[in-house]
């Protein structure tokens, strides 16, 4: 009797790689059809075994779903201004510009949806690079401003304002002061 298993397994193993490479590997159909000589206990063997792992399996994902939920579900909420920049960005800011204000609100999903505003003065050549880099364009339609912004975000009338090129817009809004060279950011990624 142990001679048949080690024989049906031996049958079994060349029958199971031909269908899973099927005719991509240059198998004929006929390398399907060497399953009607696999004994039925061979089949059994493999599929107990499956249903061995597929139990641990289930609880393993369950688990990691889980951990990936709620690992990181703390939400953000600061009005420190070099704080606001670097949860911005992912960096601190550069010696040249001048954080001025700040606030920064990020949920605690992992989808990193975020409300962002920002004041500073950065310089130039930094204005610039960040317009082309954003794609920014001047925004000539009327803009509502969000009621929930900080009192300190206040740009003048004859400020500049872009927004992001392209059709999708949920609100974000960059303004410059030519006379003074201060920026603000109102960013939102919902």
């Amino acid at each position: 009797k142990e001679n048949k298993i080690t024989i049906a397994n031996t049958v079994y193993k060349p029958w199971l790689g031909q269908s899973s490479l099927g005719k991509s590997c240059g198998f004929s159909k006929a390398g399907f059809y060497l399953e009607r000589f696999v004994p039925t206990h061979a089949t059994a063997h493999i599929q107990q075994r499956c249903r061995q792992f597929e139990q641990p399996m289930k609880h393993q994902i369950l688990v990691f779903i889980l951990l990936l939920l709620f690992c990181n579900c703390s939400e953000i909420n600061t009005a420190e201004p070099n704080e606001v920049y670097k949860y911005w960005s992912g960096s601190n800011a550069p010696e040249n510009i001048k954080i001025i204000n700040g606030q920064y609100w990020q949920s605690a999903h992992w989808t990193k949806e975020y409300i962002m505003s920002l004041k500073l003065k950065p310089t130039e050549s930094w204005w610039n690079e960040f317009v082309e880099q954003n794609k920014l364009e001047l925004d000539t339609v009327e803009w509502n401003k969000p009621s929930d912004l900080p009192n300190w975000f206040n740009p003048s009338n004859k400020s500049e304002r872009y927004k992001v090129s392209g059709g999708f817009d949920q609100g974000s809004r960059y303004f410059r002061e030519k006379s003074t060279g201060e920026c603000y950011i109102y960013e939102i990624q919902l």
